[in-house]
């Protein structure tokens, strides 16, 4: 299986164009980039808890389904402005 390089620097990049503001400061946009990074190092932490004899395919799954219906819950508050 070929390896993607850099996915996170990447998705990083489409974010960070799509929603920080261009007068942002320096700050701001540091501050981001560490939040989206810390986002991501959770993922991928939690990608690593598996049980010994669990199937990898399985929990791996089971981390992306509980992301998916996760951030679908943080975007459907986040519209209505509870999150």
């Amino acid at each position: 299986m070929p390896q993607i390089k850099k996915p996170i620097e990447t998705e990083w990049r489409a974010y960070a164009e799509c929603v920080i503001p261009f007068d942002a400061s320096d700050r701001q946009r540091v501050e981001c980039r560490r939040a989206f990074y810390a986002g991501a190092t959770s993922l991928v932490r939690a990608f690593g808890k598996q049980k010994p004899g669990d199937d990898p395919v399985d929990a791996y799954l089971a981390v992306i389904e509980g992301a998916t219906d996760e951030l679908k819950h943080f975007i459907d508050e986040s519209k209505a402005g509870r999150a």
